[in-house]
């Protein structure tokens, strides 16, 4: 805008300029002197030029101060829009900046759900193992077993003889070493028990001996529980015996011993049964 005013100052000054030169020629056409006619051409030409150069340069001053107030103007009038614009401009890029900026939530895995320790259902403490009953009682309570045994089927209680009960009982540790009959040295001998019989009149000194019972019957085996219990299992395995019961289940023999070993868990029992009573 500015320039197109300055073009339009320039062409009316040459304009002008045009003007003055066809006056010139005017001038020289009265027929004043040539030095005159110069002087005048001269003079003309200056005095028009410099009017119309002193006209011409205000409008182009003024049109230089309004295209300056216009520009002025223009600038402070688009002062505003062009503030709300770049605001708005710089607004949105931020804006998009940010989204830009601003990282993309990634979706993690499920995990997997912990396995929560399953809490062991409480388990019962396991009874303390009772304790073994004493070999006496298991002894006593056999012997009671039996003859309950014998009576049931009709026999008598055996009578039950604390010597011969030593002799049954020094028989059931023989049996932990030698599970026989066959014993060496005997037990009625050992421990002098019974009836002696006197070898001497056969000229056998030395094979004298004890007879201090009939017969006897010998068992073992791994039981446990209850001194009840236990003799339980005893007296109905000589029962369940013909070959044992035949003789300890016998109403010919009226007396009875029992004797008892426990050694390394194992139970060893010894029934001596006899017809007469050899030393109580």
């Amino acid at each position: 805008m500015r320039k197109t005013k300055m073009l339009a100052a320039l062409l009316a000054g040459l304009i002008t300029l045009s003007l003055a030169g066809c006056g010139a020629d005017k001038t020289e056409n009265t027929g004043s002197d040539p030095a005159s006619a110069e002087s005048g051409i001269t003079a003309t030409a200056t005095d028009n030029a410099s009017e119309p150069t002193d006209e011409s340069s205000l409008p182009a001053d003024s049109e230089s101060k309004s295209d300056e107030s216009t520009a002025k103007k223009e600038k402070a009038e688009g002062n505003a829009p062009a503030d709300s614009g770049s605001k708005a401009d710089t607004k949105k890029p931020a804006e998009s900046n940010q989204q830009t900026k601003t990282p993309s939530k990634q979706t993690e895995a499920p995990k997997p759900a912990e396995e929560k320790p399953q809490t062991p259902a409480p388990t019962e403490k396991p009874e303390a193992p009772a304790e073994t009953p004493t070999a006496n009682d298991v002894a006593r309570k056999t012997a009671e077993k039996i003859n309950a045994l014998r009576q049931a089927q009709g026999s008598p209680a055996a009578t039950i003889l604390p010597g011969l009960g030593k002799v049954a009982t020094y028989r059931s540790e023989q049996l932990i070493t030698n599970f026989s009959h066959e014993s060496s040295p005997d037990a009625c001998t050992v421990l002098k028990y019974g009836e002696y019989v006197d070898m001497s009149d056969c000229g056998m000194p030395e094979a004298s001996y004890y007879r201090g019972y009939n017969a006897e019957a010998a068992a073992k085996g791994n039981w446990t529980g209850t001194a009840d219990e236990i003799a339980d299992k005893i007296a109905n395995g000589f029962k369940n015996s013909a070959g044992h019961w035949r003789y300890v289940g016998s109403g010919e023999y009226t007396y009875m011993a029992v004797g008892i070993t426990y050694k390394g868990g194992t139970w060893y029992c010894c029934v001596c049964v006899s017809s007469q009573n050899y030393g109580g």
